[in-house]
């Protein structure tokens, strides 16, 4: 029977072959292949991550590591929304109620999310979950799998007091009178990730936002604050 195959992002692998006294057959036999890590195997369509992994080009300096070592998100500078027609409609989705801002505008150009709805599915996905007793202690290799404890959504994590109003902003941005939105500062992501990181650490999470990308300001025109 074959087994299945083996990636490494190491230059060696160490193979054991491990059999009794008996003589049943010769050996084993393997084949392997080795990739240069540089070497450019993504289509022109899609962006190289720095292990080899290809990715969407709209998924560039979009404010989120798509890329495992997160090279997707590296030399990016200020990313800002264009210019549209959206006006400002009340903010429905529920975990993003009493944040301080009750108006928000879709579509969510920055973020490719055409409406609300859009919003509130992909928000699900910040569910943590971990075995009852381990909560907090044992790291799990993913946050999608439903064990026999849900924890609150990442947004609700003590860490950090305004957390929930940071995600929320992103995906249900806040709404100016005039119809164009407004991103958190990066003050903001940059406290929330201090706090935060290690926290989510426990769990098996890596800080998923780039502040960087964000605007480096605390004048409320360009951004806002708690």
């Amino acid at each position: 029977r074959l087994q299945p195959i083996l990636t490494s992002s190491r230059h060696v692998m160490t193979i054991l072959f491990v059999a009794d006294e008996g003589v049943a057959d010769s050996g084993f036999f393997a084949t392997y292949q080795a990739r240069n890590a540089t070497e450019k195997t993504c289509s022109p369509a899609e962006f190289s991550c720095g292990n080899g992994e290809c990715r969407a080009l709209e998924s560039v300096c979009d404010g989120w590591h798509d890329c495992p070592d997160g090279t997707d998100e590296v030399n990016c500078t200020g990313v800002s929304y264009p210019a549209f027609g959206s006006v400002c409609e009340p903010v429905e989705v529920e975990m993003c109620l009493g944040l301080g801002y009750n108006a928000t505008s879709f579509p969510n150009i920055w973020l490719a999310i055409p409406d609300q709805e859009g919003a509130a599915e992909v928000l699900q996905d910040y569910q943590v979950s971990c075995p009852g007793a381990a909560c907090g202690t044992t790291p799990t290799t993913t946050y999608h799998a439903m064990l026999t404890t849900t924890l609150p959504l990442l947004m609700e994590l003590a860490c950090y007091q305004h957390l929930r109003l940071l995600i929320c902003s992103l995906f249900v941005p806040k709404c100016t009178p005039d119809g164009g939105v407004l991103q958190p500062c990066q003050a903001v992501c940059l406290a929330a990730e201090l706090r935060c990181q290690q926290s989510l650490g426990l769990l098996g999470i890596l800080w998923p936002i780039n502040c960087n990308i964000l605007p480096d300001s605390s004048d409320p025109i360009e951004c806002f604050q708690p």
